[in-house]
């Protein structure tokens, strides 16, 4: 039997994920297959793109939120600081300051409150008009 044309179905599922990044449905990522692959695929193929999904959550190459499924990051590598061999410490580190740094008090704009407090006076109503009730007889 010769191997199939068209890719592993984990890679083109991933491929289908990779494009978009809130995550695709089942019905998206099979669009997205079938419009790559539709002419190297055989019959049957929709029920290996859920088969293939499964394969990568155990993976933990996949996650899935409701009925989205989305690319998990691979894990970074974090470069660790060098440290100086002569001091012990990390060579990127700075020293503490042993005084506080002081940060400016940002400069109140006087003229925007007093246009504010203008602007705002009180208004004088009139006086409440009295109820007309009926007379009696």
């Amino acid at each position: 039997m010769a191997p199939p044309a068209h890719p592993p179905f984990t890679e083109m599922v991933s491929e289908a994920l990779s494009v978009s990044q809130t995550g695709r449905n089942v019905s998206a990522i099979r669009k997205h297959v079938a419009g790559e692959y539709k002419a190297e695929l055989k019959k049957g193929w929709e029920t290996r793109v859920k088969s293939a999904l499964s394969a990568l959550i155990e993976a933990d190459r996949v996650t899935r939120a409701g009925a989205f499924y989305k690319l998990t990051d691979p894990p970074a590598k974090r470069m660790q600081p060098r440290r100086n061999p002569a001091t012990g410490s990390k060579a990127g580190a700075a020293a503490p300051s042993t005084t506080p740094a002081k940060r400016a008090a940002p400069a109140k704009k006087a003229g925007v409150a007093k246009k504010r407090a203008a602007a705002k006076k009180p208004t004088e109503r009139a006086p409440a008009k009295k109820a007309k009730g009926k007379k009696a007889a």
